[in-house]
C-alpha cells in the first residue's frame, strides 16, 4: 500500500490544483470524484453524487449519501473546489455535509478522503 492509500482525512486547504490533485491520486490507485461550485445542500449532494458515480438509487439526502459512501469498493478522494459559497451561505447544512463526510474518511475499511481546495486569496496589492 502507497503512502496516499494509508493516509485518509479531512484535508481543508491544498496549494496543488484539482487536476493535480486527482492526477496524483488516481496515479496511486484512487477513484477520484471532483465537485465544482454546488452553492446549495441539494445541488451539492447532487453534484457528489455524480462526481463519485453513485447508483441511480442514490436519494440526494444525507442518510442517502452516508449511505453510498460505506458502500463504496476501492479508495476514493472527493475533491471539492469552490464550496465556500455553500458554507458561508447555509453555515448549518454545509456543518451537517462536512459531518457525513468527515465520519466516513473515520470509518474503518476502504479509505475515503474529502478534500476542500482553497484558491488563492483576491488581494488589492499591486503586482511585483
Amino acid at each position: 500500500m502507497t503512502q496516499a492509500q494509508q493516509t485518509k482525512g479531512v484535508v481543508t486547504t491544498s496549494v496543488r490544483t484539482p487536476a493535480d490533485l486527482a492526477a496524483r491520486l488516481t496515479a496511486q490507485g484512487w477513484r477520484v470524484g471532483i465537485v465544482s461550485g454546488a452553492p446549495t445542500k441539494a445541488e451539492a449532494l447532487a453534484a457528489i453524487g455524480k462526481a463519485l458515480d453513485f447508483p441511480s438509487y442514490y436519494g440526494r439526502n444525507l442518510d442517502a449519501l452516508t449511505d453510498c459512501l460505506r458502500d463504496l469498493e476501492a479508495p476514493t478522494a472527493l475533491i471539492w473546489v469552490g464550496w465556500e459559497p455553500f458554507a458561508v451561505s447555509s453555515a448549518s447544512d454545509w456543518g451537517k455535509l462536512v459531518t457525513v463526510l468527515s465520519d466516513r474518511v473515520a470509518e474503518e475499511g476502504t479509505l475515503f478522503s474529502a478534500l476542500f481546495c482553497v484558491g488563492a486569496p483576491e488581494t488589492d496589492l499591486p503586482s511585483l
